[in-house]
């Protein structure tokens, strides 16, 4: 995913922004300056709940957000594997999360996603 590091709050944490909106995360590696482009990978560490941390939503926009210490992320459903591994598109980039819980929803539904912690990781590294 392409973002713009927005605000250093501090070594390891950044606002970061693209064209799907802002948003507060974790930053793995060597500080990022502020206004540079970077291409990052999105990892999410914790196991998110269907009905709880993964809802549908009829909004069909890709979005990025930090709501209340929460990081909103809204994509399409790409796929589900029996054992949780989930990848939602967030445009041009996919997000893979590990789930527990029953889905109930159907591959190109569109969902909100939403994690306490986001790391990102530069690419091209």
């Amino acid at each position: 995913m392409e973002i713009k590091i927005i605000e250093v709050i501090s070594e390891h944490e950044v606002v970061v922004a693209n064209k799907y909106g802002k948003m507060n995360a974790e930053w793995i590696g060597e500080s990022p300056k502020k206004d540079s482009i970077k291409n990052v990978e999105v990892e999410i560490n914790d196991t998110l709940v269907w009905g709880q941390d993964i809802v549908e939503t009829n909004d069909k926009n890709y979005k990025i957000e930090s709501i209340d210490g929460r990081i909103c992320l809204q994509g399409c459903l790409e796929s589900i594997s029996e054992d949780g591994y989930t990848v939602i598109r967030l445009g041009e980039s996919i997000i893979c999360v590990d789930t527990e819980g029953m889905p109930l929803l159907e591959i190109g539904d569109f969902v909100t996603i939403k994690a306490t912690h986001i790391e990102l990781h530069d690419s091209r590294l």
